[in-house]
């Protein structure tokens, strides 16, 4: 026979348990990603808040390839802070882990006048540590886009470009180094 007691206890469980799926299901609401409108509408049900290592968490729009973006509330501020800015990788080999003291960094090209590597110790130590505020645009600056839409710069305009980013921007370029770039970008992607 089933007394008093009893149908308390179930009617507290059933209370219990529906009260922690609303919870879930409002947790869940509450952590929605917040993306801007107007993209795919799969795109809202399956982006998630992730942090990598080293980052704060950024919104998982694909795995494969990694493609972490910035939320928005970062742009509030002039500066996106390291930690925070978005994340790319296009190249089909994930690395694991890294190897800091067998890994280099090769540095060369049609515009340098020859290679130069570099390794982890190197880099963190071998340079004066400067920090200068940098803009970074992933389209419409590759060299097809600057080839087919430049030939109209001259090398005068290309010395504009380039002491702007110096005297603008503080690039750490050298004067012999500036009269190079300015010498390849005319050549290459514009009029001499």
């Amino acid at each position: 026979m089933v007394d008093r007691r009893q149908i308390l206890q179930g009617v507290g469980s059933a209370i219990a348990l529906g009260a922690s799926g609303l919870l879930a299901r409002a947790a869940g609401a509450a952590e929605k990603v917040p993306l801007v409108s107007g993209l795919p509408s799969g795109v809202y049900d399956t982006a998630t808040l992730e942090a990598l290592p080293g980052k704060k968490p950024l919104i998982k729009l694909s795995y494969r390839p990694p493609n972490y973006e910035t939320p928005a509330s970062y742009f509030a501020a002039p500066i996106t802070p390291n930690e925070a800015f978005f994340v790319r990788y296009h190249l089909a080999d994930i690395p694991a882990a890294i190897d800091v003291n067998s890994w280099t960094l090769r540095v060369g090209g049609d515009g340098a006048t020859g290679a130069l590597e570099f390794g982890m110790r190197e880099l963190q130590g071998g340079f004066e540590q400067v920090e200068i505020a940098a803009v970074c645009q992933c389209s419409g600056n590759r060299r097809d886009y600057i080839r087919t839409n430049s030939p109209f710069m001259t090398a005068k305009v290309w010395e504009a470009e380039v002491t702007k980013m110096i005297n603008a921007f503080g690039a750490p370029i050298e004067p012999a180094d500036a009269k190079a770039i300015i010498d390849y970008l005319a050549r290459n992607y514009g009029s001499p």
